[in-house]
């Protein structure tokens, strides 16, 4: 390839991430201002924020025991709840920014890195343009507007921006052979295990429909054993949070996050 062609290659996918990213600042405009949103886990991830940022003072980057949280008695949160976006959070204060802006700035991240992963899974398949589409089109998907302005999830909103990277990368490294594919594909893994787990177990047999069919089109045991690789590395290199949690779920009554007891919906008549 002559050095003139260069530039002309890289102009196109670079006028695609512009447009996916100023296309994108209509679903982040409420994040752009200095107070937190409406969102009724902000306070919660605040918190967590808050409580990373203590342990980073202290030299510690990761902890399974948040020895402030629980009025001072200690509370084992990130042996069940991943660190990354609180990790996040806390970093992006340690920078200089306050922490209402810190906690918005993840969110936005999270908004804007699934916008640009989507773009670079279905540009893939599709072009160019039909990836700048896609991506403009996931920001403001009810469920993950819900996510971010409704819910307040900063964790599950910055984890959503992994699937469409793990995809691409399964398809550059079992179709094509390229390490940066194994590299996308194993670090988004691990990478959305440390942000949200749930949401991750919930994509897990999506990714691994998506490595049998890969493998499938082209007939080859080999593309299937690069699969394979690929996300069973990602599991190993988040293995020291997720083999805890699930190891240690028994210890606790896990059930009573997910289920609401009706009857505590009435006032006693006594």
């Amino acid at each position: 390839m002559s050095s003139r062609a260069l530039p002309h290659r890289l102009l196109r996918p670079a006028c695609a991430l512009a447009a996916v990213v100023l296309l994108s600042v209509p679903a982040l405009q409420p994040l752009l201002g200095s107070e937190l949103t409406c969102g009724y886990d902000n306070q919660l991830h605040l918190w967590r924020a808050i409580e990373a940022d203590a342990l980073l003072e202290s030299g510690i980057f990761f902890s399974r025991w948040q020895p402030h949280m629980a009025l001072g008695f200690g509370y084992p949160l990130h042996t069940f709840h991943p660190p990354g976006s609180a990790l996040l959070a806390a970093l992006i204060h340690r920078a200089g920014l306050n922490w209402e802006v810190a906690v918005n700035a993840v969110f936005a991240l999270g908004t804007l890195l699934a916008a640009l992963t989507m773009w670079l899974l279905v540009r893939e398949w599709y072009g160019d343009l039909a990836g700048v589409v896609a991506g403009v089109v996931l920001t403001t998907m009810p469920f993950h507007t819900y996510v971010v302005y409704h819910r307040g999830s900063m964790s599950e909103a910055l984890a959503w921006a992994f699937p469409p990277l793990i995809l691409w990368g399964l398809i550059r490294w079992q179709l094509h052979r390229q390490r940066v594919g194994l590299v996308a594909a194993a670090g988004g893994l691990a990478a959305m295990l440390l942000t949200h787990d749930a949401s991750t177990y919930l994509f897990l047999p999506m990714a691994l429909t998506a490595c049998l069919a890969l493998a499938f089109a082209q007939r080859s045991k080999q593309a299937l054993g690069h699969g394979v690789l690929a996300l069973a590395l990602g599991l190993g290199l988040a293995a020291f949070f997720w083999a805890a949690s699930v190891l240690e779920r028994s210890d606790v009554q896990f059930g009573r996050v997910t289920a609401y007891p009706y009857a505590a919906s009435f006032v006693a008549l006594d």
